[in-house]
């Protein structure tokens, strides 16, 4: 203490005085007017105030500052508002003090919350459609789901891919979940009928509903918040479904159709077993040998490759094992190999068909409509096409009891089919358009 201090307080009053604070502690006490010093047996020095609580009804200690930092007179004039708020006012500073370090805590405690909920909505803000949409489809990517409870195709996925890049991200891709709005999806639909044509709507819609189903379903786990109504309420459908295909080739063009697949080697090979078998062309471009019986010939196509998700035996005709020998040791565990070119191929086949505008698809419709052209009835093509309900007539609780699956009536189809799409293309010279390919003759 500065010799100023020392001579303020008087040696009379260096006296031990009672310290509720702790033991060793030496007060020195100005006379009339509260203001005291406290020294530690270590030499800390504390300048108090001493008074009488109005409201606590005791005597109190209240601690002004450090004596090293606080000067004498900053203490006195400390001490004196200190009793002036006692004595005029009627308070208590060592109440005070405390519902005011309260009240900091209870505001720090508040900015922290401010800053951990700023924190949390820019984290959910962060999490935008856009990227939802992305999750969704490499989500649909690997895990068994919709209708059929298997993974999104290959097809599909690209499809998907070209919707998020072309139309979804650039025009709502930056929405957080809980902004979109029905007038959002609405103007998507627009923006892709705009680039992609009139049946990119739907599909685009369709997309947009799956996306939104799946975030529904799963809001915490994705940590996004969903906006009081669903922008799948009312939305509106914008642009037209492309009119079903009605496609199938004549004879004179499977004629000009084998002829032109002489020259594309695997795939080309593919697609004539896609003819021969009316089967979907990723069936058929996708074909381990594993599902090949050629001793029995019969192809086991499984569920997880069959769009109606069903297993299915598949009779080969004598035309169709022909092919596959053809092909053995050729393609490794594909049959055919790798389809990764198929669409230039078809762009090949096209262009030296030089005819109408056909798509590798159209094959299937093709090999129906030529079965039923053969004598098959339309109960005997739906089961050549394996539609799971052949005959809408039948109940379905019969189906519960009528296992028979009518093999030799496929095989017989098939059969059929085969023979005449051998006879056909192995004419020398191109058939017309009109050929009898009525049940027993031959074109």
């Amino acid at each position: 203490m500065g010799a100023t201090e020392q001579r303020a307080f008087g040696p009379e009053d260096g006296k031990q005085l009672p310290c509720r604070a702790g033991k060793d502690r030496t007060e020195y006490r100005e006379p009339g007017s509260g203001l005291r010093l406290r020294v530690s047996a270590k030499g800390a020095r504390t300048w108090l105030v001493a008074y009488w609580s109005p409201v606590g009804k005791t005597a109190r200690r209240l601690k002004l500052g450090d004596a090293k930092t606080m000067p004498l007179s900053k203490a006195r004039s400390a001490a004196r508002a200190a009793l002036t708020a006692v004595g005029e006012e009627g308070r208590d500073p060592h109440a005070d003090r405390i519902q005011r370090r309260e009240d900091e805590r209870e505001e720090r405690k508040r900015r922290a919350e401010d800053r951990r909920r700023a924190a949390q909505e820019r984290s959910r803000r962060s999490v935008t459609f856009g990227r939802l949409a992305k999750d969704y489809v490499e989500y649909r990517r690997t895990t068994p789901s919709g209708k059929y409870k298997r993974p999104a195709r290959r097809t599909t996925l690209l499809q998907w891919d070209g919707m998020l890049r072309n139309h979804v991200i650039p025009t709502i891709g930056d929405l957080p979940p809980e902004d979109v709005t029905s007038e959002d999806f609405l103007h998507t639909q627009e923006v892709a009928v705009q680039k992609g044509g009139s049946s990119m709507g739907p599909r685009v819609r369709e997309f947009l509903c799956a996306v939104w189903r799946w975030i529904e379903q799963r809001p915490r786990g994705l940590g996004v918040r969903l906006p009081p109504v669903s922008p799948l309420v009312g939305l509106a459908k914008v642009g037209a479904a492309a009119k079903e295909r009605e496609r199938v080739l004549s004879p004179a063009e499977v004629w000009r159709f084998w002829k032109a697949t002489e020259d594309e080697g695997m795939l080309g090979e593919a697609l004539r077993f896609s003819l021969l078998t009316a089967s979907r062309v990723r069936e058929a471009t996708e074909l381990p040998w594993t599902e090949v019986d050629l001793a029995a010939r019969v192809w086991r196509l499984p569920a997880v490759r069959n769009k109606s998700g069903r297993d299915r035996l598949i009779p080969l005709s004598e035309q169709a094992v022909t092919l596959l020998r053809r092909v053995q040791g050729q393609g490794g565990e594909r049959v055919f190999g790798d389809r990764s070119h198929l669409a230039v191929t078809m762009d090949r086949v096209r262009s030296r068909m030089g005819g109408e505008h056909f798509e590798a698809r159209d094959l299937r419709r093709t090999a129906a409509t030529l079965c039923a052209r053969l004598g098959a009835d339309p109960f005997t093509v739906a089961l050549v096409l394996g539609h799971a309900n052949p005959d809408t007539r039948v109940p379905a609780v019969t189906g519960a009891y009528l296992r028979w699956d009518y093999g030799e009536k496929v095989r017989e189809a098939l059969d059929r089919l085969g023979t005449w799409v051998e006879e056909t293309v192995g004419r020398k010279a191109e058939p017309g358009d009109v050929v009898s390919i009525s049940k027993g003759e031959r074109a």
